[in-house]
């Protein structure tokens, strides 16, 4: 095994993470908008204009949604970049999520190097952290590009910080917390190799780590202008998202230490990984004492913390690697406070920089014991590398497209709800009725009062005519929902179809509060125009459009909005312009038509 991994220099280990990285994740390229896409990335009109890119770093990661405490304005920046440079298509966003993916390996062989001083550990490091299949929700999802966004720049601090370059530093800092909230914990980690491995006390580390400060400062003003009184409140989730917020402590903490083993098994073993962990495809522990795998997890935990302070390890490869798991760890775990799901693979793209250092220090460590054991281990390794890429291949087709990823959900976590409803959904979309049905009959077994759910037995209920109930289920669902867009749609097309505009209307005001996109507002306008209110249609487009009317929708119901006023000369004015935007219905030829005729008189 010695003579397996010589001493690359840095310009082979980048050629080969770009090689091994695109060979391994290419598959997923062709894969479609998925899940939390849609909201972020695809429909998210404000990232598809260069002029709003200033105007991220001052908003919350889910458009005018600051409840949900999370603000990730360089993700979003990323996004914008794809937009302006190379189109809407899903694959730019793959592409540049394998790249980001290949570079984070190159900083983990940089990073193994540093403290270990080996180039074959950084090799098995290196390789290991580059195939593993965990990683493939944070790679292959395009939103899991926060993930990789902020280990790439807490990577890149940590290096900066290695060199004592604080400027550089501070700026590193800073954009990793503007990629995701977990890069906070690059600090912890900071003080431990100060204190654990360059042997400098405490008040030494804290003086020098000051000169960072004003990133962390900087950060928690713009968060704040952002999320406003949301900037230090829990993220706003349900009982399904994560059952763990909503049940007594002891039980909180059992389940906690459950999903810490589940974690594990998914790293060395993943076989059966899955897109959903909602209720209840977890089950709730009550002690540790009773679940083995909640044990396995408090003892896992209960090692590292030893081996992150006991002096014969804190000093070397295994205290370092133990930090690095623990310290991102903890933030997503559930252990410390709840956060908004139960579990996910995306969030152990950090730590498991610890868990495959862990491998590699076994690894390594038996390559040293003699020639029998270096080839036993160099056999292990093999088989490890050749298993996990094969699964990190496989694990690609699984996010194809909601279909493929609900579907190997519903495999794994059957009695999820969030995987049945969205399973129902699809049905839906497909107008397979019947099947619709059953899903959702098996989600009101399971949990009833599930939001989502309740919205799409609305949609069959609306389909099967039976009005009343979908009325009735709507406003449930509605009263259930953190963030019931879709179901004030639905309610708002149902009273139009019973011809109760007023209604509609106000369903529709709901949403534009919460959205204010073209569509919505046009749609909006056009109901306030057909029952003769053609001022209050002008007056909530200028509220939201102001003076620069950029969409078609929205200078057409503007033209129309004055042609029904019979301000003619404005109607003509907007109603041209929609049509040079390439609105080219017959209604606004005709309307056109009649306001030039008025005008020239």
């Amino acid at each position: 095994m010695k003579k397996v991994f010589l001493q690359p220099s840095i310009v082979h280990v980048v050629i080969a993470a770009f090689i091994l990285s695109f060979l391994l994740f290419s598959n997923g390229i062709g894969g479609d908008f998925v899940f939390d896409d849609v909201v972020t990335v695809q429909k998210r009109d404000d990232i598809k204009k260069i002029e709003n890119f200033f105007n991220l770093f001052i908003s919350p990661y889910h458009q005018n949604t600051p409840q949900t405490s999370l603000y990730r304005p360089l993700v979003m920046a990323s996004f914008m970049m794809k937009y302006t440079f190379f189109g809407n298509s899903p694959a730019g966003f793959h592409v540049i999520n394998i790249i980001i993916h290949a570079i984070n390996s190159v900083l983990v062989f940089w990073f193994a190097l540093y403290v270990s001083k080996s180039h074959r550990f950084a090799n098995l490091t290196f390789l290991l952290f580059l195939v593993l299949p965990i990683h493939t929700e944070a790679v292959t999802w395009i939103s899991g590009r926060a993930e990789l966004l902020a280990f790439f720049w807490s990577m890149a601090s940590l290096y900066l910080f290695s060199q004592r370059k604080w400027k550089l530093t501070a700026v590193a800092l800073l954009l990793a917390l503007l990629s995701k909230e977990i890069s906070i914990m690059v600090i912890p980690i900071m003080i431990y190799l100060g204190w654990a491995r360059d042997k400098k006390d405490l008040q030494r580390i804290l003086k020098e780590l000051s000169r960072v400060a004003l990133s962390v400062g900087i950060y928690c003003v713009l968060r704040f202008i952002a999320l406003g009184r949301y900037f230090l409140s829990d993220t706003v989730t349900t009982f399904v998202e994560n059952p763990i917020k909503f049940i007594p402590l002891y039980d909180r903490v059992a389940t906690a230490f459950y999903v810490t083993w589940l974690y594990i098994e998914r790293l060395f073993w993943p076989i059966h990984l899955s897109a959903d962990y909602s209720y209840s495809a977890i089950e709730v522990v009550n002690s540790i004492f009773t679940s083995p795998r909640a044990l396995f997890g408090f003892l896992t935990i209960f090692i590292l913390v030893v081996a992150v302070f006991w002096k014969k390890t804190r000093t070397g490869i295994l205290g370092i690697s133990a930090v690095v798991f623990l310290a991102p760890f903890l933030l997503v775990s559930n252990l410390i406070f709840p956060i908004g799901t139960i579990m996910g693979e995306r969030l152990m793209y950090f730590s498991s920089l610890g868990f495959v250092m862990f491998v590699a220090y076994a690894l390594y460590i038996a390559s040293e014991k003699g020639k029998i054991t270096a080839y036993g281990a160099f056999v292990v390794f093999c088989m490890l590398i050749t298993f996990w890429s094969f699964l990190t291949v496989q694990r690609n087709l699984d996010w194809q497209d909601n279909k493929t990823i609900f579907n190997a959900s519903f495999r794994e976590s059957p009695n999820s709800v969030i995987t049945r409803s969205s399973r129902a959904a699809l049905f839906i979309k497909e107008k397979k009725w019947e099947n619709a049905r059953e899903e959702l009959s098996h989600i009101q077994q399971i949990y009833p009062e599930h939001a989502h759910s309740l919205n799409l037995m609305g949609i069959v209920a609306h389909h099967d005519g039976d009005f009343e109930r979908a009325e009735e289920l709507y406003k449930k669902s509605i009263s259930l929902s953190i963030n019931p867009v879709n179901q004030y749609i639905n309610l708002s097309n149902l009273y139009l179809k019973l011809n109760r505009v007023d209604e509609a209307a106000e369903m529709l005001l709901n949403v534009i509060m919460r959205y204010p996109y073209a569509q919505y507002v046009a749609s909006y306008a056009y109901l306030k125009i057909s029952i003769g209110k053609p001022d209050v249609a002008i007056s909530i487009i200028r509220e939201y459009f102001g003076e620069n009317i950029s969409h078609s929708e929205i200078a057409a119901a503007l033209g129309t909005a004055y042609f029904v006023k019979q301000d003619y000369r404005n109607a003509l004015l907007y109603l041209m312009e929609a049509q040079s935007m390439g609105m080219d219905a017959k209604q606004i030829e005709e309307m056109i038509k009649i306001a030039e005729k008025q005008t020239a008189q």
